[in-house]
């Protein structure tokens, strides 16, 4: 059973490094980023937190119905979330590796001068002098532009910490106990 436990959480994470692949480059292609405004860029990290949390609960619903006749314990789901969580951030952490070293090296700039740009409108439309936005255009500046094994390791570490707190809340509902009477272990 833990061959098969270990295997399909393997799976599930390759699954779901695809997907969040998938949309990386969807949103790198469209240039959705560039697009959209600051409240746009917080929208997609909101749907990519959704979509991670979906997909938590899905696989591991999935594996208990399929594998453990419909009944999983917490720390098992939780262990089984944590799995596919730590797979698939190793893989997007490789292919955003590759992403910034050899298919875009520049995108951390070009994100970069795209987010002073668009905080420039949001302060002229607050009604903010030239000096004030110059000094909050100004730290900017300051911001030093990461590596990309850097990048693509804060990104990891960001998309697991995140991760294991969504699986342990796909967890608490993936959970089914077995135990058909709730009072046999009170006595």
């Amino acid at each position: 059973m833990e061959n098969t436990f270990l295997r399909q959480a393997l799976n599930h994470s390759l699954v779901y490094a695809t997907i969040s692949i998938l949309i990386s480059v969807l949103i790198w292609i469209t240039n959705l980023f560039s697009i959209l405004g600051l409240m746009g860029n917080a929208v997609i990290g909101i749907l990519n937190l959704v979509i991670m949390y979906s997909a938590l609960l899905i696989f591991t619903k999935q594996f208990r119905n399929n594998y453990l006749d419909g009944y999983m314990d917490f720390g098992k789901a939780y262990l089984y979330g944590l799995i596919i969580v730590v797979g698939s951030s190793f893989l997007v952490m490789f292919y955003n590796f590759i992403f910034f070293s050899y298919i875009d090296p520049g995108y951390t700039e070009k994100m970069l001068m795209v987010m002073q740009e668009k905080m420039t409108i949001f302060l002229q439309n607050k009604g903010l002098s030239e000096d004030k936005i110059d000094d909050v255009l100004a730290k900017f500046k300051d911001v030093p532009i990461q590596s990309p094994f850097q990048t693509a390791k804060s990104g990891f570490v960001q998309s697991v910490i995140l991760g294991a707190i969504l699986a342990l809340i796909s967890a608490a509902f993936a959970k089914k106990s077995n135990n058909t009477d709730p009072f046999k272990d009170v006595q």
